[in-house]
């Protein structure tokens, strides 16, 4: 084998080994997220009305829970993602529950899971903000 192939086989197997790794990353366990301030006037019953339709709106089907609880389901292609959103006046969360084929071990998920969710509360949050400017 020249020196050439050698060195052409080792980055192909590097570049095989990135690519596979780059997959999954530490579940992300949403944090406590503060409601914006403008936003905190709102009843109860309407932070869950405007988490539901930023949820709705970015795909995720919604389930009420009752009490400060709605839970979550995105399905794309062969994968689902479920979590669950509580919420407060003041904060919401949002938490994993299950998956399919997202490849979940207990700590690492598909690094879909955790853009999905990030992406939903950025949107919940800009949802707070207008409902907070244009209350009903």
């Amino acid at each position: 084998m020249t020196r050439f192939s050698k060195v052409f086989t080792v980055m192909f197997i590097l570049l095989v080994v990135a690519s596979c790794s780059g997959r999954s990353q530490p579940l992300y366990s949403g944090l406590l997220r503060p409601v914006p301030t403008i936003a905190q006037t709102l009843d109860r019953e309407e932070i869950g009305r405007v988490i539901q339709r930023a949820a709705v709106r970015r795909g995720w089907l919604v389930e009420p829970m009752g009490d400060n609880k709605v839970r979550i389901t995105l399905n794309v292609r062969k994968h689902q993602a479920i979590a669950d959103i509580t919420y407060s006046s003041k904060t919401f969360k949002t938490t994993y529950v299950k998956s399919t084929n997202l490849n979940y071990d207990g700590k690492s998920i598909h690094t879909n899971y955790n853009r999905w969710v990030k992406n939903l509360e950025m949107d919940i949050e800009k949802e707070l903000q207008v409902s907070g400017i244009n209350p009903r």
